[in-house]
């Protein structure tokens, strides 16, 4: 995306979002000092999108309205995470309403049900009620379960690690030739999926595949929100981070993890 020298004033204003009785949550703010462009490959992109559902189109949402077109250029994320938190509310539509059953699926749906298991951390670890728990070091049977580290839904981690499309988003990051790559080939993130019992795709797509949009909302840390929610691992795959982070804006934004002393088991 190429980016010119204008300022865009309405998307630099604080985003807020209004849950339950009157509890109003200002969102970190989704500013661009400039007007962004996009490819046609880019825009193009946009129709097979993984935050795409029978409810939002990333493409339908991009050339429908010019002013986001400038504020955000053709990122699905940033697009779905502006209709999730405003758009709707301002009466934008998330599909053509003439054609709302003709969505592109999102690639979640194309995971499959799973046949390979979590691998055995090497961190000490507790399973209780299906849920794992992970510390990076002491005894488990004298910790309690809230100070684990790490905590996973069994069976989401493995319908997870089954997912057909999990080895696609990890190969994306590796041939980024950034910090990412480097610190893949470098065996850290090899070292560390085995410390979690998960498998080296998966802790490259839950760290790396984020950065571009970490580094538009750097509040939002999408691996800690990621690893120690069971209600978010059941719900979406680790690269759909627009929905991720707008479950977490309704969820728990009031700390800059996102945990806000719930996991949402």
């Amino acid at each position: 995306m190429k980016r010119n020298g204008l300022i865009f004033k309405a998307a630099a204003a604080a985003l807020i979002v209004v849950l339950g009785a009157g509890a109003a949550i200002s969102l970190p703010r989704i500013a661009r000092a400039e007007t962004v462009t996009s490819t046609s490959q880019e825009v193009e992109a946009l129709k097979t999108a993984s935050v795409n559902s029978a409810e939002f189109n990333a493409y339908y949402y991009y050339i429908t309205y010019p002013d986001l077109q400038a504020a955000f250029g053709a990122n699905a994320d940033l697009l779905y995470v502006h209709w999730t938190t405003v758009g709707k509310a301002e009466g934008r539509k998330g599909v053509d309403p003439a054609t709302s059953a003709t969505t592109t699926p999102s690639a979640s749906a194309t995971a499959s049900t799973g046949t390979v298991a979590l691998g055995t951390p090497k961190y000490p670890y507790k399973d209780v009620n299906g849920i794992r728990y992970i510390w990076k070091g002491g005894d488990p049977n004298k910790r309690s379960l809230a100070s684990a580290d790490y905590v996973f839904d069994i069976a989401a981690m493995t319908a997870i690690e089954n997912d057909p499309m999990l080895a696609t988003y990890a190969n994306e990051v590796r041939n980024r030739n950034d910090t990412n790559s480097t610190y893949i080939k470098s065996g850290y993130a090899l070292k560390n999926a085995q410390n979690l019992g998960i498998s080296e795709n998966l802790y490259i797509v839950v760290n790396g595949y984020d950065i571009t949009y970490n580094q538009a909302l750097p509040c939002f840390m999408f691996y800690d929100y990621y690893m120690n929610c069971p209600a978010v691992q059941r719900a979406y795959k680790p690269y759909e981070v627009g929905a991720v982070y707008a479950h977490w804006v309704a969820n728990g934004s009031k700390s800059t993890n996102g945990l806000n002393g719930n996991r949402e088991m």
